[in-house]
């Protein structure tokens, strides 16, 4: 569709009503859009506004004297205006954690694997327990072996809050000798707050591991360094 059919969508953007603003970002990811992961990522971070002059959807960068604007649907460099030079789009918190879950659906199904897998990885930061389910279908379609790992280890750390102990329990051994950094964070995280003797065990378990890969492969680099260095020198 051309960006005038999409009018209806993002004056729904503009009201005061969240749903309506959540229902209208839906509907336009599932548009097709080229821009749509670029304008839905502004929207959620914040940026998404719209330039008082001529009600133009722009993308807003913080600079020294102002706001720089880019043009929403072709990425054009607009300039600089005052901050009073533009209408936010506001958001709450609901509306964040649905457009977290459009964006995510939008990223997965990307036909290039790079995306798909930069996507997963972005979660892994800030796992989000209500994205577990949309993890769960794309796990089961995706072909790349890569971006499949990826999942499974999103869906585990996402897991990590789950209500049941047998839940925890299962996502911590999924992750168990996982060198991803926000494993490590997640686990020492759980470790901190668990109350279960289990899941606590299991936990714990599963760090010892980790930090033993590490000093495992801090070793090997250290050593294949040394002999490179040796070969160098002689």
């Amino acid at each position: 569709p051309g960006d005038a059919d999409l009018s209806p969508l993002v004056e729904a953007w503009r009201s005061g009503n969240f749903d309506e603003k959540a229902t209208a970002a839906s509907q336009f990811a599932a548009t097709g859009h080229p821009r749509a992961a670029v304008i839905l990522q502004s929207f959620l971070d914040g940026n998404l506004v719209f330039r008082k002059s001529d009600d133009r959807l722009t993308i807003a960068q913080e600079e020294a004297d102002g706001l720089r604007l880019i043009d929403a649907w072709t990425g054009e460099d607009l300039g600089t205006v005052k901050k009073r030079g533009v209408f936010k789009i506001t958001l709450n918190n609901s509306l964040r954690q649905q457009l977290r879950a459009v964006l995510a659906g939008l990223n997965l199904g990307s036909l290039d694997p790079a995306v798909r897998l930069a996507a997963v990885r972005a979660m892994l930061g800030e796992p989000d327990p209500d994205l577990i389910e949309i993890l769960r279908q794309k796990l089961g379609t995706e072909p790349d072996a890569g971006v499949r790992d990826a999942l499974a280890t999103a869906i585990a750390l996402a897991s990590l809050t789950a209500d049941a102990a047998e839940q925890r329990v299962a996502a911590v051994d999924a992750l168990a000798g996982s060198l991803e950094p926000a494993v490590r964070q997640g686990l020492s995280t759980l470790i901190g707050s668990e109350k279960d003797p289990r899941v606590l065990a299991a936990a714990r378990k599963a760090l010892r591991a980790i930090d033993g890969r590490i000093q495992f492969y801090g070793f090997v680099e250290t050593l294949f360094f040394g002999l490179s260095l040796g070969s160098v020198l002689v």
